[in-house]
């Protein structure tokens, strides 16, 4: 192992000898992660690793044997790499834009094997929806849901007296407690006619389009008055940025 110019305007070289199994030692933690989101995925999926027939390697840490070994013993067959792994995700999604693009006849005939009952569905990666005035998270759209998809909700309240505006905070995540999850944007609906707190007279409506962009509508439903924003990706922002743009507003109660 030798990793070149540690120290900083110098042409100090460190070098040392790092045997296989030091190495699987070092990263064993890792390695065994490897098998955490497997199991998240067939859970959710409600597939056994035995229902698949083949398994391709992606990514260049797999040229490890021991994540080859982990990998196949997690499935009980021997995994493939018979499409380079450093490539594999790029030839994916080449293909796949070619297949959205043009109807995929070109790009279907890149690939091994009969390919006309194949068929790649989009779903929400998680779940979405928005904070409570108790900290609390009303999920809107559900984790796994189909691309494109939209769920409208009402029910939605004020939460103090003679309240004119409404702050609708978007969450993304699995986690009941809004805190624990990631907060992706907002939308505030201004200049709506005071109500009792509580009174459920707010609704608020989540659409994801075909190129995962999240749509989010509010309305007050005694008046009509609508407020819509859009959120093209959560990391497009870090937590900072959001907080820099948030403003002091109540928060939604459900009834």
């Amino acid at each position: 192992m030798s990793v070149p110019f540690v120290v900083p305007e110098e042409s100090y070289t460190f070098s040392e000898e790092l045997t296989r199994e030091q190495f699987e030692e070092l990263t064993a933690e890792l390695a065994d992660a490897t098998t955490d989101p497997l199991d998240d995925l067939f859970e959710r999926a409600d597939y056994e690793p035995e229902d698949v027939d083949k398994v391709l390697l992606a990514g260049g840490s797999v040229r490890m044997p021991h994540i080859q070994d982990l990998v196949s013993d997690y499935f009980e067959q021997e995994a493939s790499m018979e499409i380079n792994p450093e490539e594999a995700v790029a030839l994916g999604a080449a293909i796949q834009a070619e297949i959205i693009d043009e109807g995929g006849a070109d790009a279907a005939a890149m690939l091994p094997g009969e390919t006309d009952d194949i068929v790649l569905i989009d779903v929400v990666p998680k779940s979405l929806g928005v904070r409570l005035s108790d900290g609390s998270i009303d999920h809107i759209i559900e984790q796994d849901e189909q691309i494109p998809t939209s769920t409208r909700k009402e029910g939605y309240g004020t939460v103090e007296p003679e309240q004119t505006s409404v702050q609708i905070h978007v969450y993304q995540g699995e986690d009941n407690s809004a805190e624990a999850n990631t907060k992706i944007g907002r939308a505030v609906l201004r200049d709506i006619p005071p109500r009792p707190p509580g009174e459920p007279s707010l609704a608020v409506e989540f659409r994801i389009t075909t190129d995962g962009q999240l749509e989010v509508t509010g309305e007050d439903l005694k008046t009509g008055k609508q407020v819509e924003t859009a959120i093209e990706s959560a990391l497009r922002h870090s937590p900072e940025e959001i907080d820099e743009l948030d403003e002091q507003l109540p928060a939604l109660d459900e009834s």
